[in-house]
């Protein structure tokens, strides 16, 4: 029998036995201290194990001259079953095994992949479209905004093309790697959060988990290496503390432990316009700070919409996002919130950061809309508000990032 752990989780995945007559009232033997499955005589109703529960089980008779139910069929007939098991309080889909003489583990999609477990069939093609899906593309052109906007504001003069490109890659490999780590570390809890990130190249098996490890790794540390050595240290130093706030502080503790997950982890985020900055100037000063302080805060607003629409999966995975803890009206209230601090902070560029009167009617403006919205939904919840809220966000992000950059070229012209 085999048995995988998540946490304090046990996920059967592929089990092997032989049954007989006495099937439905047998006690199955299972690999921790002698605890195990007690079968129910009405198939299943229950299971035995502390602190778990069956709730379903799915079966089917192998052999077709055994048509009767399980445990009437021949010593040793072999059954395929599906348990759908509570293991604690969240339900855990465990996927099929196998009970009988079986010798090979079949197939399984979203299932714990090994080191060397990859689809063999896969393609060049797919191989590398997989690897690039762990660096999370999307993300990264979302972090590479504000990072591009700081650089822009930094001094009167443009920076040069090369420290752009330089800044932007280093970023986009320091981003890509880290997500690929978290996939690497996440690879449990996406095999049990349905077919959206079952379908992602670790649980898909087209990526090894050792693989997109190492792809991360390298990625990050190349990353902080390319800035040290060709940018400046600053930079370098803060794209390290990015790296670690996002792998060490927000995937490996943060995620798993607490309903504020995103909010201390999203310091992670906020840091590209500083890096940006310290490209540039090689120091840091109030207006790259405020750019900071706006991101953190903007961070929860956005991915609590998001949540909002997925806030079952994470349940599934026994992820504490704030929905699943505190409810849906309440992470609707934070989100208010937590916007009205980000409107607060993106004022505060006007007053204390430098920008002028042409960011201060665009900051108001989209601020402003994306406070209706937020309202809206906290008055009048649907999934469809939610969706819109976490798209407008990150258009208010971007098109934040576009007015102060206009705001202070066209003041320097």
């Amino acid at each position: 029998m085999q048995w995988l752990r998540s946490d304090d989780t046990w996920h059967a995945w592929q089990s092997f036995f032989f049954i007989d007559s006495h099937a439905l009232s047998r006690r199955v033997s299972s690999p921790w201290g002698g605890r195990g499955v007690d079968f129910s005589n009405d198939l299943g109703e229950t299971v035995c194990g502390p602190g778990d529960t069956l709730v379903s089980v799915a079966h089917h008779v192998a052999d077709p001259s055994c048509s009767e139910e399980l445990g009437g069929g021949l010593p040793g007939n072999p059954v395929t079953f599906v348990l759908y098991m509570i293991t604690g309080s969240p339900l855990i889909e465990a996927a099929s095994g196998i009970i009988g003489a079986g010798t090979e583990t079949p197939e399984m999609p979203g299932r714990e992949t090994s080191s060397s477990d990859t689809k063999e069939d896969a393609s060049f093609g797919d191989i590398v479209r997989a690897y690039l899906t762990l660096t999370k593309p999307k993300v990264i052109v979302l972090l590479e905004i504000p990072t591009l906007a700081a650089m822009l504001i930094a001094q009167p003069e443009l920076p040069v093309w090369w420290l752009v490109l330089v800044t932007l890659l280093a970023g986009a490999m320091a981003a890509g790697g880290s997500a690929a780590i978290n996939c690497f570390v996440d690879r449990d809890i996406d095999a049990l959060m349905g077919s959206r990130t079952q379908q992602r190249a670790i649980p898909a098996g087209l990526v090894s988990p050792h693989g997109a490890l190492t792809f991360g790794v390298v990625l990050s540390v190349t990353s902080v290496g390319l800035l040290w050595t060709v940018v400046n240290p600053l930079a370098a130093f803060l794209t390290a503390i990015a790296i670690f706030i996002y792998v060490a502080i927000y995937t490996l503790w943060l995620k798993r432990t607490t309903p504020s997950n995103i909010v201390l982890g999203g310091a992670a985020g906020a840091i590209p316009p500083l890096i940006g900055w310290a490209a540039v100037t090689g120091d840091l000063s109030a207006t790259p700070w405020l750019l900071f302080s706006l991101v953190f805060f903007w961070t929860p607003p956005h991915f609590w919409a998001l949540s909002l629409l997925i806030h079952q999966q994470y349940a599934r995975a026994r992820i504490p996002m704030l929905p699943v803890v505190r409810g849906e009206p309440e992470t609707r209230r934070q989100i208010v919130l937590y916007t009205l601090q980000m409107i607060a902070v993106s004022l505060l560029l006007f007053g204390f950061g430098g920008a002028g009167v042409i960011y201060l009617v665009g900051s108001a403006l989209l601020g402003g809309y994306f406070l209706y919205l937020a309202v809206d939904l906290m008055l009048h919840p649907s999934s469809p508000k939610a969706s819109w809220l976490f798209h407008y966000s990150m258009i208010y992000l971007t098109a934040l990032c576009v007015v102060i950059v206009a705001d202070y070229r066209i003041s320097i012209w």
